[in-house]
């Protein structure tokens, strides 16, 4: 190989790679030990030919060499990717050549031993690895597993040969075409590194790669131009690539057999194809290598969305899907308790995924079922998804998958995770009565959970806490009747007691009514340290997601925090029929300004505890049992990047609101209410400035009049 091609032709790939929108993230690079390495990878596209290189060389700063398909090598292409250090399958020095340079420790290879493109991902049929192409099915390829095999054997034999038989080690020293300075090698070790590469989303358009094509090569065959299709609108369209490394398996360790030794030490001279004695149990240690690096290589599949709707799509049993039972289905899946070390999610599913049961605002849904429409899969009929199960059987021609069923190509990457597809099928087959119950239930219960093991890890440590740890629950009240619910958010520091006079009164008005604990509250202020405000609104729309299905009809109410939270999501949530939000947090009293005066803020209740003396502090807090004393820094810039967010997205509300406040209020700046009036975007709106009470208005003497101007405004809305 050119030394100065070679290393122009990776400046050129990194250009190309750095000028498309494509997203890396890698994994697991402390997998990859000293010595001499094969690389065994997933092939899909002929991305991996390309670039994989490129970031394995800048991990090991040490040259990588791949094979690839013969079919390749024509044109102004063969000379690109000669130059760049890949191989042809045909070529007749191959099998030396992979020798020669990890012997040598000149750099290491990437081989795939699928043996080729697996456009459809199917790599597994009854529990067994079996590989299914063009041109049929097999077993994957040992061919690596051999390799690292022959390598560790001559290294081990030539260790051998230098202290008992000189010449002849020097014989296959010319033979391997290996330098004077190879001794320095001969106590490395070989290792196979299995890789997996994940991309996603994966959506085959035309782009400007396949007219770039033409240039390139005389001819673009139709199964190339589809090649490109596909692998060229991943480049340029963006997507993420997911590279991972996994536990390097240890070519030495399968050398430990008495005839394997004894042909290592003969000292009979035989040359590199010759059949030795041992020739059959290496073919065995190469079958069970392989299957360990093909087991390692598709157990560190990247999970997506798009995985999740595939399988599901693919093995319900109905041909008229409901699109929000497919969503339920999707939120089951991709909240399922799976060991992390056992299962990896790309990084939209590490997220909480209650938008996908409220209002698909990341559009994971929606832009998997446009591209399936687009294909043909599935269409839209009196709002039920329709499978074309025509389209669904696998096409005879295996190198147009992905772009005639991509739902199966999907389906088919994760079928090899044994920690999770059995589970997908279950959540596809099951009836779609269980589904939304297991949905609710799982709605109800997580809250609670995720409160206790707070509150077990704030038992017996010091800090501001609440007295009565029972008053950090969560609470449901569910009406006899289906029509009305209303989800109640306490307010910052605060805990669900806040909400619960409200709660009860709603509920004795025939309301369903469901009380928001806001994570870190509730238990003790330490806990608000590790919080971000996004577990707010999270927490918030799950407590939405929950009344959704118990009710039509669901309003929000929430005061300070929760009134953030409540305008925050109904900015986003069409489907919420009224919010009233109480005291929403604009400007914080005294101060005159916004929240973000950190210093202030911190100062301001760090005056606060629970001394009975403390006058200042049961004249700010109406309901100062239920509540930290102080706050903590990092809870106080969550608060303000809430408060920035609630204000930032006032314009968009359409839903209708009425938003209170007291005159009187100590805690809030009495102005806030009519700012956030004045600011949001909906004509159906009220705003009522009270005489009476302080910033908790929903826990003074007169409460039952607050009680009743929300009720009749919720009511109002029915009509």
């Amino acid at each position: 190989m050119n030394k100065f091609a070679f290393n122009a032709t990776s400046f050129v790939i990194k250009q190309l790679y750095h000028l498309s929108k494509a997203k890396v993230e890698v994994a697991g690079e402390e997998n990859i030990p000293e010595g001499s390495i094969i690389f065994t990878i997933n092939h899909f596209t002929r991305v991996e030919t390309l670039i994989l290189p490129y970031h394995i060389q800048k991990i090991t700063k040490k040259p990588v060499w791949s094979l690839a398909h013969h079919s390749l090598f024509k044109g102004a292409v063969a000379d690109f990717l000669e130059k760049g250090g890949a191989v042809s399958t045909k070529d007749p020095n191959r099998d030396k050549l992979i020798i020669n340079k990890l012997l040598s420790g000149n750099a290491d290879w990437i081989i795939f031993p699928e043996g080729g493109m697996i456009k459809s991902k199917k790599v597994m049929s009854q529990g067994d690895f079996q590989v299914v192409s063009p041109k049929g099915t097999h077993r994957p390829h040992t061919g690596a597993a051999n390799f690292a095999l022959r390598c560790q054997f001559y290294r081990e034999r030539l260790k051998w040969l230098e202290k008992n038989d000189p010449e002849e080690m020097e014989r296959l020293n010319s033979k391997f075409d290996l330098s004077s300075d190879f001794k320095t090698n001969l106590n490395v070790e070989t290792y196979i590194v299995p890789v997996n590469l994940t991309y996603y989303p994966i959506r085959a358009r035309e782009n400007g790669i396949n007219q770039l094509a033409g240039y390139l090569m005389d001819r673009v065959p139709e199964k190339v131009n589809e090649e490109i299709m596909t692998e060229g609108a991943m480049l340029l369209d963006g997507i993420d690539i997911d590279i991972r490394f996994g536990k390097a398996i240890k070519i030495s360790d399968y050398l430990k057999d008495r005839e394997v030794e004894s042909d290592i030490k003969n000292k009979d001279h035989y040359e590199f194809d010759d059949k030795i004695s041992c020739l059959d149990i290496l073919r065995k240690k190469a079958e069970e290598i392989m299957y360990l690096y093909m087991h390692g290589i598709y157990s560190m599949t990247t999970v997506n969305h798009d995985h999740i709707f595939s399988a599901l799509l693919k093995n319900m049993p109905s041909n008229e899907i409901d699109p929000q039972d497919l969503k339920e289905r999707a939120y089951l899946a991709a909240t399922l308790n799976i060991d992390s070390r056992s299962l990896f999610l790309h990084k939209a599913l590490k997220k909480n995924q209650v938008s996908l049961l409220t209002d698909d605002r990341f559009h994971k849904f929606h832009e998997f079922f446009e591209f399936c429409r687009e294909k043909g899969l599935i269409e839209m009929k009196d709002g039920k998804l329709v499978r074309n199960m025509e389209k669904f059987e696998l096409p005879k021609d295996l190198n147009d998958i992905r772009g005639v069923n991509p739902v199966a190509v999907f389906a088919n990457e994760i079928e090899p995770l044994l920690v999770l597809s059995p589970h997908i099928d279950r959540l596809a087959k099951e009836s779609s009565f269980n589904i939304h119950r297991r949905v609710i239930s799982y709605l109800s219960k997580k809250p609670v959970t995720l409160f206790e093991e707070e509150l077990e890890k704030s038992e017996n440590k010091a800090g501001d806490y609440i007295p009565d740890k029972k008053e950090g629950y969560p609470f449901l009240y569910q009406g006899k009747e289906k029509k009305n619910g209303v989800v109640l958010f306490h307010g910052f520091l605060s805990s669900p007691k806040e909400m619960q006079a409200i709660g009860q009164y709603f509920f004795k008005k025939g309301f369903t009514v469901y009380g928001v604990r806001f994570p870190g509250h509730g238990t003790s202020s330490e806990q608000l340290k590790s919080i971000k405000y996004t577990q707010w609104i999270d927490s918030a729309e799950e407590g939405i997601a929950l009344m959704k299905r118990l009710c039509d009809n669901v309003f929000l109410c929430g005061i300070s925090l929760g009134a953030a939270a409540a305008l925050i999501l109904a900015s986003n949530l069409s489907f919420i029929k009224g919010v009233a939000a109480i005291a929403p947090p604009v400007k914080f009293f005294e101060f005159g300004s916004s929240i973000g005066d950190n210093e202030k803020w911190k100062s301001f209740f760090g005056k606060l505890s629970f001394r009975k003396s403390s006058e200042k502090y049961y004249k700010l807090c109406d309901f100062p049992k239920n509540r930290y004393s102080v706050s903590v820094p990092e809870a106080n810039k969550e608060i303000v990047k809430i408060s920035n967010a609630m204000f930032s997205g006032l314009y968009h509300i359409k839903t209708p609101c009425f938003v209170l406040q007291s005159d009187k209020d100590a805690v809030v700046y009495p102005d806030s209410a009519k700012k956030t009036y004045e600011r949001i975007g909906c004509e159906n709106k009220l705003l009522l400035n009270l005489s009476h009470g302080g910033h908790n208005i929903v826990n003074t003497e007169k409460k039952e009049l607050v009680f009743e101007y929300i009720r009749i405004f919720f009511e109002s809305l029915n009509k």
